[in-house]
Order: C-alpha cells, then sequence, then structure tokens
C-alpha cells in the first residue's frame, strides 16, 4: 500500500531562491563556476614559467618543448646498424642515406662543414629516430563489403575463410614494397656520426 502523501498542485506553492552565476565580462554568458566564466571568451592562459599561452593548452610552447625533449633524451639508444631510412620523431621527415642526412644536419646549423656537435645537436632537435618498414594489411572480406552486402547476406565462415585465403595469397605473391614507418626508438648520435664518417671528440676515428 503506497504512503506516498499527496500534494495537490494548487498547494505546492514554490519558494523563489536565488543562485548565484559569473557572467563572462565579454559576452555576458552565466556561467555556474567562476573559472569558466573567466575561460569562456579568455585567449590566453598564464604558463607555470610566467609566460602566455593558448587557452587550450596547459603549458605554453616553449615549456611543452622542453618536457618533450627531456622525455625524448630520457629514452635508451636503440642498436642501430647504420641501415636507412631514419625518421624525425617530431615530423613527417625520412633521410634515405647518409648525403640526405649529411645536408639536413649541416642546414640545421647552417653551415657548411659537418661536426659531431652540430650530429648531436640534430638528433636530439629533430628527434632522430628508427625505421621500419610497416606489414601491409591483411585483407578481410567482412570488412571490405561491411557496408555493401544487405542485412539479410550472411558470410559462411567457410566464405570467409576461402576468400580471406585468396585474397592475401594474392597480394603476398605480388611481393609489394611496405612503406617505411617511425618508431619511437632514440638512434645514438655517434653512431650516426660513424655513418658519416664524422669523428667523435675523444674517440680517435670516429665512434
Amino acid at each position: 500500500m503506497s504512503t506516498t502523501k499527496e500534494l495537490r498542485y494548487e498547494d505546492a506553492t514554490p519558494k523563489l531562491v536565488t543562485v548565484e552565476r559569473y557572467a563572462c565580462c565579454e559576452c555576458g554568458v552565466a556561467h555556474t563556476d567562476e573559472r569558466m566564466a573567466r575561460w569562456c571568451c579568455a585567449t590566453s592562459m598564464p604558463c607555470k614559467c610566467g609566460g602566455r599561452t593558448s587557452k587550450h593548452y596547459t603549458f605554453c610552447d616553449n615549456c611543452r618543448s622542453k618536457q618533450g625533449l627531456a622525455e625524448w633524451l630520457a629514452l635508451e639508444f636503440a642498436p642501430w646498424d647504420g641501415e636507412f631510412p631514419v625518421g624525425e620523431w617530431n615530423g613527417d621527415e625520412f633521410h634515405w642515406d647518409e648525403d640526405d642526412l649529411r645536408e639536413a644536419s649541416c642546414d640545421a646549423a647552417e653551415s657548411d662543414e659537418l661536426t659531431y656537435e652540430m650530429i648531436a645537436d640534430f638528433c636530439d632537435s629533430h628527434r632522430v629516430c628508427k625505421c621500419v618498414r610497416e606489414p601491409l594489411p591483411k585483407f578481410e572480406v567482412e570488412n571490405f563489403l561491411c557496408d555493401h552486402l544487405p542485412d539479410e547476406c550472411d558470410m559462411t565462415r567457410e566464405q570467409v575463410e576461402r576468400i580471406d585465403l585468396a585474397v592475401n595469397a594474392i597480394l603476398a605473391a605480388e611481393q609489394f614494397p611496405a612503406a617505411w614507418t617511425h618508431i619511437k626508438r632514440r638512434i645514438d648520435p655517434r653512431a650516426i656520426a660513424a655513418a658519416l664518417g664524422v669523428e667523435v671528440p675523444g674517440e680517435k676515428g670516429g665512434a
């Protein structure tokens, strides 16, 4: 048996209450939170370093750059046997051979004579990393046809396996070259110097 007390509409007299709001000083939109009212039309935010940054970032460009470099330098060096290409982790660049990497290092330092210091600086500032071949994706007929077959058309497991096997066999037989891709593996500048024939200070004959 319900014990809910009846409250008639005509007896439910509302109470007038005041709700505190913070209005944006620029557009006037009201917010329940003071911080959101400040953030509303603000175009920049303070960074912990004392500089300014976009409202969409916690740290300024300089601090983000320093943090990214510190994280990169904390990585251990990966084994590298001198195979090219090498890449730049913070971009889409590839260096396909010794001459390409030598030219890029010289251009960055605005110098015609390559030194180990220039190589080390380029490797750190450009995040020079290893590259590997990216395997070709496996063909899957269910994904290929999922948006093109009617709902009432259900492929059997035997059909799926037979088609996938046949198509992947054709792709393998064609031996398409796989594309190169960057991996987050740092290369020792001394190994780069050795590949470019540049002597490392304190190491006779290079690295």
